[in-house]
């Protein structure tokens, strides 16, 4: 594999349920499990990785499916919320995950929230990141663009709508983003 901007670690892969996904697996120590939320993959935590590992905890960030370096069913069923908590659940048992700390970013949160709920004797502590945690209106632009179903799958897949609007207006990122990031 070509080397990662900012991504020094070991490419780690494990099948689960048929899908191969691709995770960080780094450090010793009270383990925490990081939940991506959409566009985004493990590299989001790219900067988080070292100072944990070095303050003594393991941490696993798993690709979700179809995301990053882990596989992309074209099959869009395959996308359900329980089929990402049952593989998340199957890495965390593959790589032995006790007493566990989620972390759940985003659109991660249905996911981590989930595998937290049903696994709570080896749910140490549940971290909620940038997401949404409460009820509010969802403005009508946003359902029909993204709640629609096939509309919004049209929109994805035909003009990779999301990762365009990460970087370009209102919603852009705030702050420059190296090109060499925007590559990976």
């Amino acid at each position: 594999m070509a080397e990662r901007y900012q991504y020094p670690f070991e490419v780690r892969f494990e099948e689960i349920d048929g899908v191969r996904i691709h995770y960080v697996g780094e450090g010793a120590g009270p383990p925490i499990l990081m939940v991506h939320g959409r566009p985004t993959w493990s590299y989001l935590y790219r900067k988080m990785i070292p100072p944990l590992v070095a303050a003594g905890y393991r941490y696993i960030a798993p690709d979700l499916m179809g995301f990053g370096l882990s596989d992309k069913p074209s099959d869009e069923p395959e996308y359900s919320l329980k089929r990402h908590v049952d593989i998340v659940t199957g890495l965390a048992d593959r790589v032995e995950l006790v007493d566990l700390n989620v972390v759940v970013q985003d659109w991660g949160r249905p996911t981590g929230l989930r595998y937290a709920i049903e696994h709570q004797t080896n749910l140490n502590a549940l971290i909620i990141l940038n997401t949404l945690v409460c009820a509010i209106k969802v403005p009508w632009l946003f359902k029909v663009i993204f709640l629609s179903g096939s509309f919004s799958s049209f929109l994805v897949r035909r003009f990779d709508l999301l990762r365009m609007m990460s970087f370009s207006g209102s919603l852009a990122f705030k702050r420059p983003l190296d090109r060499r990031a925007k590559e990976q």
